[in-house]
């Protein structure tokens, strides 16, 4: 982000009663229901929003027009205003896809200058993942990762302030957060951005509606509906046949894109 931009969130960040807990000593709040100063999030931020979207696609645009072609024209990205307290707990290991296989991209900006005893966020890599069954098998166990010992940490991105750290959402896509240490300082601030496609691009591959697609992935009960084994199977193999494009091209593509900020200004 423009270093003013970066001090300008600073400065109109929410106080904690907007917030709500997502785990312990974690908090969220949507831009979308309560921002603090609707019309510098819509003049300002809101553009720098979209220029981080369409720098995060343009790294992705490979695998995303295997996966999409040409029907990916518009895309939405959805911002959460994070932040945590010393007595953070981390985050377990998680994908995104399995609740919202519409989700091609998360993209975060660490914010705070101090964030003394908070990690960034942990790349987690499953020991198994040249093998494609054993990938889409494990997939199944929706939310039953953080004790699989086949799970392991791979890379830290640490957390540094202006950083942004984008990661391609797929099923494979497996990410956590560790604790925070004793004695940390400072709220662990981070500007969070889902990035999203209509859901009708997946239900022409699913056959299914966004609904009944969750409804057959129970959080922490594995799912038994064979759909889900034969779509996480198309879509790994859809993920590993990325388009041959240059940097150049891709960042055209990207830049060519539509990209939605939703913001509701009721509340500003």
């Amino acid at each position: 982000m423009a270093a003013d931009e970066l001090a300008r969130l600073l400065d109109i960040w929410p106080s904690r009663e907007g917030f709500v807990g997502e785990i312990p000593g974690n908090f969220t709040q949507s831009v979308n229901a309560a921002p603090s100063d609707a019309v510098m999030w819509r003049d300002h931020l809101s553009v720098t929003v979209r220029d981080l979207t369409r720098t995060t696609l343009s790294v992705f645009a490979p695998w995303l027009l295997g996966r999409f072609g040409d029907e990916l024209k518009n895309v939405t990205t959805h911002v959460l205003l994070m932040e945590a307290d010393p007595d953070f707990s981390g985050h377990p290991i998680h994908n995104h896809h399995w609740h919202s296989p519409n989700w091609i991209a998360t993209a975060l900006v660490y914010l705070d200058s101090v964030a003394e005893g908070y990690a960034g966020t942990v790349i987690n890599k499953f020991r198994h993942a040249d093998d494609p069954e054993a990938c889409a098998q494990v997939f199944a166990r929706t939310h039953l990762w953080t004790d699989d010992p086949d799970f392991s940490i791979h890379r830290v991105i640490g957390y540094a302030q202006n950083r942004l750290f984008g990661f391609l959402d797929g099923p494979m896509s497996y990410h956590s957060t560790l604790p925070a240490d004793a004695g940390a300082k400072g709220h662990r601030r981070v500007l969070r951005m889902h990035i999203s496609v209509p859901w009708e691009l997946c239900e022409a591959q699913y056959g299914v509606s966004e609904d009944e697609y969750q409804s057959l992935h129970p959080r922490k009960i594995p799912t038994a509906d064979p759909r889900c084994l034969a779509w996480a199977r198309t879509d790994l193999t859809s993920l590993s046949r990325p388009v041959p494009i240059n940097a150049d091209v891709a960042r055209n593509w990207a830049a060519g894109l539509e990209v939605e900020v939703p913001l509701t200004l009721d509340h500003g």
